[in-house]
């Protein structure tokens, strides 16, 4: 059960390295990335960070591959964003809901309509 803190630091942490990454980590191979959720840990001294990916940009794995490599940078720029005593250090996730959504949708299409129940029509 995440605290209201918890919660309003998370929030906090996803908008600032949202703007950090898309403003200051110049890095070449970063395609479009979303940040779509942030967890905190209960002590607020560690974060995860989710993000998603365009289907047809670079790879997952490089992607969190270049945001491990930026985290240092990330997170001294998150200190001097969020004024907390502890700045949480940051560990990039990828999130799978979209690639998940669209396997489910793809699934669900693939199974066509649903036959109507017997006597549905007698009613």
């Amino acid at each position: 059960m995440d605290s209201q803190r918890q919660r309003r630091v998370a929030k906090q942490v996803l908008h600032a390295v949202s703007d950090i990454v898309e403003t200051q980590v110049k890095d070449p191979r970063l395609g479009v990335i979303t940040f779509t959720d942030a967890r905190v840990s209960a002590d607020l001294r560690h974060a995860v960070v989710y993000f998603s990916l365009l289907p047809n940009g670079p790879s997952q794995a490089s992607t969190a591959e270049i945001l491990a490599g930026a985290s240092g940078f990330v997170r001294r720029e998150l200190g001097r964003t969020l004024g907390l005593r502890y700045t949480p250090s940051i560990r990039f996730e990828h999130d799978e809901t979209v690639e998940t959504a669209e396997r489910i949708d793809r699934l669900l299409t693939s199974v066509g309509p649903r036959d109507e129940e017997p006597g549905a029509k007698d009613r």
